[in-house]
């Protein structure tokens, strides 16, 4: 299976396609579509997909810094491979899944702005034919700029890591224990299912992540935040 998250659809992402079948007519290809240029999402989804697809090739396309200096990387694990700038797209995978080579692809005749097509899918085409990996082996890959939780005797700030189709606000917080908190001036409870509110709330996600939720609204668009947001409450 070779897994393609990518922030565009259209016929780019066609193109990718007919590049990895031109190779091996016969590999399954899955494609998931994140915000544009929203690296942190596509971190996030890359992060929550991969256990549910062992044996797998995740070619990675959230890329605003494509043409310029940052490496292409593709890197192996224990069971899948990850394929794509290195540009914090891997990271949060990475701390779960340790890299058992990280090599640099290198770049040669391709286009400057769509290495997805001319460079991480014909590799994944290759390596779904079990051809072998070469080039220069690296030590590290970039991460994200995400400031970890901060928890306080009245506060906690936390950083909004994704958010998704129906607006619920996902941070970067797992263990915390409360029965309600105050947000924006806004008072929410803790529970444990959304059908447990009208309004909103607070509660952890099947991703096991702190989530700030609206039962049939959009508390990002509410709330006016996106991923990245730094954000605090406080218990109430």
């Amino acid at each position: 299976m070779i897994i393609l998250v990518t922030d565009f659809e259209e016929f780019y992402l066609a193109q990718m396609k007919g590049v990895i079948w031109k190779i091996n007519p016969e590999a399954k290809i899955l494609d998931i579509k994140v915000r544009n240029h929203d690296t942190i999402s596509g971190a996030f989804v890359i992060d929550k997909i991969i256990d549910y697809f062992p044996d797998s090739i995740i070619i990675g396309v959230v890329d605003p810094g494509v043409g310029g200096s940052r490496k292409n990387i593709v890197i192996q694990t224990e069971k899948n491979y990850l394929i794509g700038p290195d540009n914090g797209l891997f990271s949060l995978v990475c701390e779960r899944h340790t890299p058992l080579k990280i090599i640099e692809i290198e770049k040669k005749n391709i286009s400057k702005t769509f290495h997805g097509r001319d460079i991480f899918a014909p590799l994944a085409g290759k390596i779904s034919l079990k051809k072998d990996l070469k080039g220069k082996e690296i030590k590290k890959i970039k991460d994200l700029d995400i400031k970890d939780p901060r928890i306080e005797k009245d506060y906690v700030e936390c950083t909004i890591i994704y958010i998704d189709n129906f607006g619920n606000i996902i941070t970067n917080i797992r263990d915390v224990k409360f029965n309600k908190i105050i947000f924006m001036d806004k008072e929410i409870k803790f529970l444990k299912t959304y059908s447990e509110s009208e309004d909103f709330l607070v509660l952890i996600g099947s991703h096991g992540f702190l989530e700030i939720a609206a039962n049939k609204k959009n508390a990002a668009e509410f709330f006016n935040l996106k991923t990245g947001d730094r954000i605090r409450f406080y218990y109430a």
